[in-house]
């Protein structure tokens, strides 16, 4: 799930993956490279004039614009998936018990860091697990990810955390292989997301990444 304001900065999965050709080059190229690129991407219609300005408003708002204070406070969404006949997009949200603010410096590296493990050395963190059904293309659009679905969220659970992870516990989340088709079926862009990582764990495996069988293992265990 990601804190993007419940829709992606892409409407389709061509859109996400020009958008992400002009960050790789802004990053290992620097900017005039990454200039070159989204000129490229421009002209080829990948995204154009009017739909680039309108990504880069997104990012701008998200990233630049948007100062997290803590990982506990923040809301995050999936992407649409179908769950027995419905589709549906889930999130957390913060725990109403939830304090607002930063619990560390600010000014250090890793503030988020450290203040979720401030906040769980005080107790448990918590989110509320809301699903969003699909109503129609207008208001909840599956083939669409850059809008925010307008149905209304329905809690059904719980998140916890109940105590920092130890540094074995660490070394094993990072051998994880996340995936947002996981237990789904994938709908809409979850289609490409699902390729594209399991495409980034395959490149991942001599790195000690765990495979589905271990993983699940692991997990059943806790």
């Amino acid at each position: 799930m990601t804190n993007e304001g419940g829709r992606s900065h892409a409407r389709d999965a061509a859109q996400f993956m020009a958008v992400a050709d002009i960050i790789v080059a802004l990053l290992a190229e620097g900017t005039v490279s990454g200039i070159a690129q989204g000129l490229r991407e421009m002209m080829t219609a990948r995204l154009g004039p009017i739909e680039s300005a309108r990504i880069l408003a997104i990012l701008f708002k998200e990233t630049k614009a948007h100062h997290v204070d803590s990982v506990t406070t923040e809301h995050y969404w999936g992407s649409v998936v179908q769950l027995g006949q419905a589709a549906i997009k889930y999130s957390l949200h913060p725990h109403p018990s939830t304090p607002a603010g930063t619990n560390a410096d600010r000014h250090g590296e890793n503030y988020l860091r450290a203040d979720l493990f401030n906040r769980l050395e005080q107790g448990p963190v918590k989110w509320q697990l809301g699903l969003q059904f699909f109503i129609d293309e207008d208001t909840t659009p599956i083939n669409d990810a850059s809008v925010a679905w307008k149905s209304e969220v329905v809690m059904i659970g719980e998140l916890e955390i109940a105590a920092p992870p130890s540094s074995d516990d660490e070394v094993r989340i990072s051998q994880l292989a996340f995936n947002p088709a996981n237990g789904f079926a994938p709908l809409g862009i979850t289609h490409a997301r699902k390729d594209v990582y399991a495409a980034s764990a395959a490149n991942r495996k001599g790195r000690g990444l765990l495979s589905s069988e271990e993983a699940r293992a692991l997990l059943s265990v806790h």
